[in-house]
């Protein structure tokens, strides 16, 4: 499997794009770039979810 077939890199992202992605706003950037794990979980419309990612 390839990896842009997984997932979306926020780096190659455009501020546009983030914007317009409801599920990646600016709590979540903060939140990925202080995580040593590469997961987490947090509230997100409502529900309890696992954010996970890769550097």
């Amino acid at each position: 499997m390839k990896r842009e077939h997984m997932a979306l890199s926020i780096d190659e992202m455009s501020k546009e794009e983030k914007e317009q992605s409801s599920y990646i706003n600016e709590e979540i950037l903060k939140r990925v770039k202080s995580e040593p794990n590469g997961a987490f979980t947090t509230k997100l419309h409502g529900k309890e979810m696992l954010v996970t990612f890769h550097r």
